[in-house]
């Protein structure tokens, strides 16, 4: 199964305004494709989008750990930038 879309990330406006192109379906997509291709609930469907983001958010807390351990960064660093005004003006 193939799936060809595009997708602008940023604000269109944006000179930064980046287009992702995403051209085939993982085995993972197609199987859940497969696995949720019937009529769902509004409760059920809301309890599958939960699930698959704490599964997603999961993934993402194991990543950030193992970069802050790679690059040893410490609780002082992370105390400096949130002091440290980091934004740009417009």
């Amino acid at each position: 199964m193939s799936v060809v879309r595009s997708q602008t990330r940023a604000n269109q406006s944006s000179p930064k305004a980046k287009t992702v192109h995403y051209n085939e379906l993982n085995e993972v997509q197609i199987g859940l494709l497969r696995m949720f291709s019937r009529p769902m609930t509004l409760e059920q469907t809301i309890k599958v989008k939960r699930a698959i983001v704490t599964h997603l958010s999961n993934e993402l807390d194991i990543e950030v750990e193992k970069v802050v351990a790679d690059k040893e960064i410490t609780e002082d660093d992370f105390s400096k930038l949130r002091k440290n005004h980091q934004r740009t003006a417009n």
